[in-house]
Formats: C-alpha cells, sequence, structure tokens
C-alpha cells in the first residue's frame, strides 16, 4: 500500500500560475508540492501553432523573482522561448515539481486537511491551490457533431500549420486571438479561409506611436477590474482583446509592433471572408447569425473607452507623443457589407473547419462545495469560501492581465497573503524549510514578497 504524503501546500499545475505561488512559497520556507500531469510548461509547448507568439513584450515578462533581462525587451516571445523561460524558472529556483503525476480527486476531511487522489498514490494537504490555468480542456461545441463527417475537424489547440491540414478552404470559428492570427496564418500560406465571429473586442498593435501594451500598463487599463468594461462579469467568459498584428512580421523578421494594424486594414490583406457566429449545420448548409452588427458596435465601445483613457493620460501627463488619436469609427473597424447567412458546402470547397472556441474547464475531480450550480469556480480573485483552497491563472481572474505572464504574480501574491493567514490557524501547522531561519509569524509579516 503506498504511503500517504502530508504536506502543508499541494499545488496542481506547473505553469505559470502554479510556479508563481510555489517560488513565493519555496523563497520563504514552506513545504509544498507542485504536481503536473504533463511536463513543465506543457500547454505552452504541445498547444500551441508553429509561428504562435506572445501579444505581450518581453519586458512583460515578469514572474516574481524572474524578470526578462534579454537584449530585446520589446520583442515577442515564441512558444520555444515562453518554454524555455518557464523551464529555466523552475530549475533556477529548484521548485518542487513532480511531473507525470495527474490529480483524480480532491476532498475535504474531517480533521480540516484536503485529501487528494492521484495515479501515483494520495496526498493530504493543509492547503490547495488549482493553477491548472484555463486552457487545459479543448471546447468544441456540440454543433461540431452536426457537420458532414468529410469536414476534417480540429480544436485551434492541435493546429501547428497549414500543411498539416487536407488541401482546400477553410473555416475557423471563433473570433479571439488564436483565432485571427491562425486565420493569417492559413491565408498568407494561400489557402482561402473564412472566419467566423460572435462577441469580440479589438485594440491595435501600435497607438499614439508606442505598442498598445505600453499604454495598457502605463495607464492602468490593464490593472481594471472586469466590471469596468463592457459585459462586466461576463467578461469571464470573453476573449481578451484581439492585438491586431502585421503577421508578416513572424516570418520577415522586421522589427516587433513596426506596422500599425487595424481591424479595417487586416480585412483587407488578410483576403479572410468575415461571417457571423456560427449556429448549426443541416445536411451540407452551414448557418450564421447576423450578429456582425452589435458584435462590432459593442467593440467600437471598448475601443474607444480604452484609447479615450489613453488619450486622457498623455494630456494629464503632458507626454509628447508622435501621433495623435483617430476616430475609431472611421479609421479602425470596416463598413461592412451583409454578410452570408448560409453556406453551401457543395458550393465552397470547405474541408477543414478549426474550432478556435476556447476552452471549458471542467472539474468533476473536484468534489468541494466552491462551484456554482453551471459549475463555475467562485471566489474573490481566487480565494474560495473554504478557507485554504484557491484557484489560481485563471482567464480575468482579477483583471485583463491576469492568468498571464505579465500579470500572474499579481495574484499569487494576493492569495499568497491569504493562505498564509491559513496555515497559521490550522491544527496541521505547517515545517519551515530546514535551511531558512524564518517563522511563519515572520512570513506573514514580511514585506519582502515581490
Amino acid at each position: 500500500m503506498k504511503k500517504i504524503k502530508k504536506i502543508e501546500v499541494l499545488i496542481v499545475g506547473a505553469g505559470q500560475a502554479g510556479l508563481s505561488i510555489s517560488y513565493l512559497l519555496a523563497k520563504h520556507g514552506i513545504r509544498h508540492v507542485v504536481l503536473e500531469k504533463g511536463e513543465v510548461a506543457d500547454s505552452w509547448k504541445n498547444q500551441r501553432w508553429d509561428i504562435f507568439q506572445l501579444t505581450t513584450q518581453n519586458w512583460q515578462n515578469r514572474l516574481p523573482g524572474f524578470r526578462y533581462k534579454g537584449k530585446y525587451p520589446a520583442h515577442f516571445s515564441s512558444k520555444v522561448e515562453v518554454t524555455r523561460y518557464l523551464e529555466s524558472y523552475q530549475q533556477k529556483f529548484k521548485l518542487p515539481v513532480k511531473t507525470g503525476i495527474e490529480v483524480q480527486s480532491i476532498n475535504k476531511k474531517q480533521n480540516d486537511l484536503f485529501e487528494v487522489l492521484t495515479n501515483h498514490g494520495k496526498y493530504l494537504a493543509s492547503s490547495v491551490v488549482i493553477a491548472t490555468g484555463s486552457f487545459s480542456t479543448p471546447n468544441i461545441p456540440k454543433e461540431g457533431s452536426q457537420l458532414p463527417q468529410a469536414i476534417c475537424q480540429i480544436h485551434s489547440s492541435a493546429y501547428r500549420n497549414p500543411g498539416s491540414l487536407p488541401p482546400g478552404a477553410v473555416l475557423v470559428i471563433g473570433g479571439g486571438q488564436s483565432g485571427f492570427e491562425i486565420a493569417s496564418d492559413l491565408s498568407q500560406r494561400g489557402r482561402k479561409v473564412y472566419l467566423s465571429m460572435g462577441r469580440t473586442f479589438f485594440l491595435p498593435r501600435r497607438y499614439r506611436g508606442s505598442d498598445i501594451m505600453h499604454w495598457l500598463s502605463e495607464t492602468g487599463i490593464v490593472d481594471l477590474p472586469a466590471s469596468f468594461f463592457p459585459g462586466g462579469p461576463r467578461m469571464s467568459s470573453t476573449p481578451s482583446p484581439v492585438i491586431l498584428r502585421d503577421l508578416s512580421e513572424l516570418e520577415t523578421k522586421k522589427k516587433p509592433g513596426s506596422q500599425a494594424c487595424s481591424f479595417a486594414t487586416w480585412l483587407n490583406s488578410s483576403q479572410v471572408t468575415l461571417l457571423g457566429r456560427f449556429s448549426f449545420a443541416e445536411q451540407s448548409i452551414l448557418n450564421f447569425d447576423q450578429n456582425l452588427p452589435q458584435a462590432l458596435s459593442e467593440a467600437k465601445t471598448y475601443y474607444q473607452r480604452v484609447t479615450r483613457l489613453i488619450d486622457s493620460y498623455i494630456k494629464k501627463n503632458k507626454i509628447t507623443s508622435t501621433a495623435k488619436g483617430t476616430d475609431c469609427a472611421k479609421i479602425f473597424f470596416p463598413m461592412l457589407l451583409p454578410t452570408p447567412s448560409k453556406i453551401d458546402l457543395q458550393h465552397h470547397p470547405i474541408k477543414t473547419v478549426i474550432w478556435s472556441t476556447g476552452f471549458r474547464e471542467k472539474y468533476s475531480w473536484i468534489h468541494l462545495p466552491v462551484f456554482s450550480k453551471n459549475g463555475n469556480p467562485q471566489f474573490k480573485r481566487g480565494i474560495t469560501q473554504m478557507p485554504g483552497f484557491y484557484f489560481l491563472g485563471l482567464h480575468w481572474l482579477h483583471n485583463l492581465k491576469s492568468g498571464s505572464l505579465f500579470g500572474v504574480k499579481d495574484d499569487a501574491l494576493y492569495i499568497f497573503k491569504d493562505l498564509l493567514q491559513v496555515l497559521s490557524t490550522q491544527s496541521f501547522k505547517p515545517q519551515i524549510y530546514p535551511n531558512t531561519k524564518s517563522s511563519l509569524a515572520t512570513v506573514i509579516n514580511t514585506n519582502s514578497m515581490r
């Protein structure tokens, strides 16, 4: 019989979220373990297309204790570079990651400990952090079963390059960052591409003479909670704003972000056929909603709200900008002609459908009262109503940058402080690493967590 392991803190997932909270615990000598069913940075390594790049710049790679210090702060990391960054982080600080271990269930015991059952035995933990992120379970809507069997269907996480697909036109369903960049990749390689989009927000790669991420950071927009933006609480199920860029930069090694790209210019240059939200399929007929006017109206509202905040910030701080603000209604967004509501596959050579429809996390293995009726985790910035149980690294967990390499540090620090308070009151007293001199009280009161 396998021995039951006791631990102060158990973390599920070894991506940027799990490694960040692990760093904070290790720095303050608190015994813990990180369980990962794949490998470190698994989703970055195995769920991105070949020419994937971050939309945030390298200077924003700033996990706690590990800021970017390379020669190219304005460039954008590839999936290989992100993987190396996370692997180096784990190795440099000797974070206690155990790979190939899948968590099968989590329950609460009467003695206030969490019982964590894995494929390699059982753990008892005082606290648990779920850091599996927002990209673990690909979501393919049930409407996929309505498509003809001859159509090749894959999720965007399985897309690598145009050569990996059957010959013929491609329908990309989903208008987030992945959907737009995959559509661009396919179009630039000579494929006929259709892009079906629902509710999507947009921002330019550059605005007022600087990269948009510079302004979002300077103004504090990335720190605003979801309630600030159109849609409020619905933001948690909405993709982050699409940052349109000239994807030829990925091939020609131009200076990153050197080409400003609006939705109108992207649509014109990509030659992608835009469609409304995919509704259903009936035999060879694909049906699409006529939602684009409403979607673009919401997108304009979002764009105007963000760019006006930037304009006000520039004016208030008397910043010399190399470019004036633009009227987004006239410049950024296109005048759309009516889009088709139906496509007959007998007359359109669509051979592949790529579902860029995000991910739907499944928590059936967590047997705790921390979910709403529809199965979504309930928390306040990652802290649930069950003391010692946390979520970290989720999309819009708190704000626009939550879960990213740029923002996960702030959320990790927030739950770390609560986690320390919980540990100090539980009957299963934490054991400090022998090579540290910190007491738990010192850890809780420390100001050196950053």
